[in-house]
């Protein structure tokens, strides 16, 4: 199969969520600006997972240092999240989105934001089958 249309994309999520051809994407709100010709735009959540620095000059991945590695932050709609100059953040979709098992995806970087030398994602494929909120 080959890029799939605004009209599929739309067909499919208004299929029965029992419907094995069915898409979810949630909460799609604004529905009517969110499609491009083959494509939706999804929205940051609120949640992001910013790097600590390390007491120690190394990194021993075990139970005691997994969670002194990042420090969560909130981040209300409508506000902003300033991240530093040549600085790594992990952020999730607002959306969560159920794929079918005959559908992947693809993350890509909106050219306005590229322009800005923001990486929005290194791993784009979104496998057949993926359940959650994609991981940028």
């Amino acid at each position: 199969m080959g890029v799939v249309r605004r009209e599929e994309l739309q067909s499919r999520l208004s299929k029965d969520l029992e419907d094995r051809q069915s898409l979810v994407i949630t909460p799609l709100l604004n529905a009517a600006d969110a499609f491009d010709a083959d494509s939706v735009d999804l929205r940051l959540g609120q949640t992001f997972l910013l790097p600590q620095s390390l007491q120690q000059p190394y990194f021993c991945p075990d139970e005691k240092s997994r969670d002194t590695l990042y420090v969560e932050a909130f981040v209300p709609l409508g506000r902003y999240l300033i991240v530093p100059a040549h600085q790594t953040v992990l952020g999730a979709t607002l959306e969560f989105i159920k794929l079918p098992l005959d559908l992947c995806g693809e993350i890509l970087t909106k050219s306005s934001v590229a322009r800005t030398f923001i990486v929005i994602e290194t791993a784009p494929w979104v496998q057949p089958g993926y359940r959650g909120c994609l991981t940028l």
